[in-house]
């Protein structure tokens, strides 16, 4: 992989011409608003599928409490709960995707910093680390990623609860039926 000053400049200063400070800096700018809107989308999402996700949950628990006795019944429960288990890994992926984009966007911002004034991003890291330690703090990503798989742990219960009531209801049924 080619060094960082190969990669952020591909022009000197000099052939660049009097802008070039100027141009840097607006650059840089648009990368750190890149990388807060893409904080900003993962927010958004996260707030969408925990609705989402309550709000079929809450279903589910409706219907299991009007009864699921029929094999129809279990059968939507056993969907919705399927449904909401892809809904929970289509988060999960998500969370993994925004997690990575803005950690490389953060890396190409602190190689950026190299060449400014100030550097702001990691100076804000050397602080955290010296403030609570690195084995202390949980950046939000790394928290939010447990949410998808407790919901999916949710209704993988409730699919196993589903096959077991059916399982039973069969048994009861083919008892009554054959003698």
């Amino acid at each position: 992989m080619p060094n960082d000053q190969s990669v952020l400049s591909n022009i000197n200063v000099k052939e660049y011409g009097s802008n070039y400070r100027g141009h840097f800096f607006e650059q840089y700018k648009i990368l750190v608003e890149s990388a807060d809107r893409i904080s900003k989308q993962r927010l958004q999402a996260h707030a969408f599928f925990i609705t989402i996700n309550s709000g079929l949950l809450a279903l589910i628990a409706g219907l299991y409490k009007v009864g699921v006795q029929s094999l129809a019944g279990a059968v939507w429960l056993i969907t919705l709960s399927i449904v909401g288990g892809l809904l929970c890994y289509i988060w999960r992926r998500l969370i993994l995707s925004h997690k990575k984009l803005n950690s490389i966007k953060f890396e190409i911002i602190n190689s950026i910093e190299n060449y400014l004034p100030l550097r702001m991003y990691s100076l804000e890291w050397k602080r955290i680390e010296e403030a609570i330690g690195t084995s202390s703090y949980k950046p939000f990503s790394d928290v939010e990623i447990h949410i998808p798989v407790i919901y999916a742990i949710v209704y993988i219960v409730t699919v196993l609860a589903m096959l077991v009531q059916l399982n039973i209801s069969v048994n009861l049924f083919s008892q009554f039926v054959f003698y």
